[in-house]
């Protein structure tokens, strides 16, 4: 499987990453886990430190370690990689 490449911006941001871990890292109703990985994965490149260690990293990091993520995170593992490739 091939994951596509997400160009940074390509995404809407739709989801309040600070109200989110306010919330207790809940996921927001009404939106597949799915979509919400993507938009994380895309907030992860970004060059804005806050949007990308202070919220998606946050969040990411307590769904994977709460189990949330399991089975959801192929595809952001190889855009990252894509993002983000390895200089020799």
């Amino acid at each position: 499987m091939v994951a596509p490449k997400i160009a940074h911006g390509s995404l809407p941001s739709m989801t309040d990453l600070a109200a989110l871990s306010a919330a207790g890292f809940e996921p927001p109703t009404g939106r597949a886990l799915g979509e919400l990985v993507d938009e994380l994965t895309e907030a992860l490149t970004s060059p804005d430190p806050v949007l990308r260690d202070e919220q998606a990293y946050q969040v990411l990091t307590a769904w994977i370690l709460d189990g949330r993520l399991d089975g959801e995170l192929t595809a952001p593992g190889e855009v990252l990689h894509l993002a983000f490739p390895q200089q020799a």
